[in-house]
């Protein structure tokens, strides 16, 4: 049985699209090759939708900034999750343990992840929601009041 793989970025206007291109073009396998989709930008409105019903999500994002977003959105529709192994991650997910994780400039390590992601993803949901549950239980208005509260802190210390 063939999956599909979901990239949620185009690549042609990527640095890297002729690598890319060479890598979907050398693959003899028509099917496996045609199971590889790059979306363009998806309205926010489609993205429960798409974690909903994924198998399972891989963030290997290098950008701190968008770091946790796609692992609570993910979690928060039921989806477990792989991650790549940098500083935001581990500063706001206390418990690395609960999640599989891989270094994001590792091919071998990704491609494990991915495995291991499949083989573990219905045990995993459970332990890493709780990992996070702290997290997923905040109000974006708690959140804001600690940015206003921060932000007066620099102010008057000026």
């Amino acid at each position: 049985m063939r999956h599909t793989l979901v990239f949620t970025a185009p690549y042609l206007h990527s640095p890297k699209s002729a690598e890319i291109s060479g890598i979907l073009n050398g693959c003899n396998d028509i099917e496996a090759r045609n199971s590889v989709i790059f979306l363009d930008r998806l309205p926010s409105s489609d993205l429960p939708s798409l974690y909903k019903y994924a198998i399972a999500t891989i963030v290997p994002t290098l950008f701190e900034g968008s770091c946790p977003f796609p692992i609570l959105e993910s979690l928060a529709m039921d989806t477990s999750v792989a991650i790549g192994r940098i500083e935001v991650t581990e500063e706001v997910i206390a418990e690395m343990d609960a999640f599989i994780t891989f270094d994001p400039y590792s091919v071998c390590e990704i491609e494990k992840a991915i495995h291991d992601l499949w083989m573990h993803k219905t045990t995993l949901l459970p332990r890493q929601k709780l990992a996070i549950s702290n997290v997923l239980q905040r109000k974006w208005s708690e959140v804001a009041g600690e940015y206003y509260s921060l932000i007066h802190q620099i102010m008057d210390s000026n």
